[in-house]
């Protein structure tokens, strides 16, 4: 076992005959905490070998063969079976079976596994912090007096596109960086540990800012034009114009879309810059942001589209003001990189 780099050179190695002659349990687990390479066990062995190492709050994998194996494999967290030399009792007990045998194959699952965990809590967190900030948005709005900022079908379709295809496409994000290089997480450990919960709602609160400052915007604006003080009171009366009503939910209903757009490609690694990520690696990313931009413009551009989701054509220009307004979250999420760096040194 030194020779292969197992254990180190003074490292402790125990037989199933020392491992008999061990009083009792608390004497069993102090063993097993010190000791890495056991030699000449018998299947009752192992099965005490694993268990001991539960006690002590460890996730325990154990490898088998033979039917003798088959109570440790059952036993363990996580069973792996040899599929080609395996009999079939130690593949029924498994939890895992290994087609090649190779136990490098285990090393490529675990990666696999922590990669999926990370895409469906990364698409988790998107989605609560996108929703997260069309409930703020339409609570500041009721609270305050005003009129919705988004109608229904506005809800509906956000719902439906820009934040389903993104959350689709983080679902299937590459694998990150490093990502063996980090310690194995608690199996009690909340979705939203490590800070997830604070980012949900740090979003919520920027996605829902915007929204309601491009809703703000028209009435405002005409507010100014006329040299009327602007107010809570001036702002609803503004609002009572059918005109800068649906212009004001078009700008809302635009940003909120295009901001969870952006959004998405902030949430693929909270850790680091979008440009240490490849922001182009993710193909299916990509898609789906094309996808809804496109779609997003024609329900704003389209006569018939307007008509259904109550929404005006907008020029140009306010496209190009719109799109640089709703990239806010993702210079939000540089300056969380940044500070989070800060901290950590």
């Amino acid at each position: 076992a030194s020779d292969l780099g197992i254990i180190a050179k003074d490292g402790k190695a125990l037989t199933g005959d020392q491992l008999d002659q061990l009083p009792d349990e608390a004497a069993l687990d102090k063993a097993t905490s010190e000791v890495s390479v056991y030699a000449r066990v018998a299947p009752e062995h192992k099965l005490k070998i694993v268990e001991s190492l539960q006690r002590q709050g460890n996730i325990v994998a154990m490898t088998g063969d033979g039917v003798n194996d088959a109570p440790a494999v059952k036993s363990a967290d996580i069973g792996v079976a040899m599929g080609i030399t395996g009999t079939d009792v130690s593949k029924s007990a498994a939890d895992m079976v290994l087609t090649d045998d190779n136990f490098a194959t285990i090393r490529a699952a675990v990666e696999e596994g922590r990669s999926i965990y990370n895409n469906i809590k990364k698409s988790v967190l998107f989605l609560l912090s996108s929703n997260f900030g069309e409930v703020l948005t339409m609570f500041t709005s009721v609270i305050a007096g005003l009129a919705a900022p988004l109608q229904a079908i506005h809800i509906l379709w956000v719902n439906l596109i820009t934040d389903s295809l993104p959350a689709l496409g983080l679902g299937v994000d590459n694998k990150e960086k490093g990502i063996m290089d980090k310690a194995p997480r608690d199996p009690n450990e909340s979705l939203f540990a490590h800070g997830g919960m604070a980012l949900a709602i740090l979003y919520g609160l920027v996605i829902g800012g915007l929204t309601l400052t491009a809703f703000l915007y028209s009435p405002v604006k005409h507010l100014t034009d006329a040299g009327m003080a602007i107010n809570l009171s001036g702002i609803k009366l503004m609002l009572e114009n059918p005109d800068i009503l649906v212009h004001a939910q078009t700008y809302a209903f635009v940003t909120l879309a295009m901001s969870q757009l952006f959004h998405a490609f902030g949430m693929r690694d909270t850790e680091h810059s979008i440009f240490q990520t490849k922001p182009f690696s993710n193909k299916v990313m990509l898609l789906a942001f094309v996808i809804g931009l496109g779609l997003q413009v024609a329900v704003t551009e389209i006569p018939f589209l307007c008509q259904v989701f109550g929404t005006v054509a907008l020029s140009m220009t306010e496209w190009l003001e719109l799109a640089a307004f709703a990239c806010v979250p993702l210079l939000v999420h540089e300056i969380v990189v940044l500070v989070k760096k800060v901290v950590k040194r």
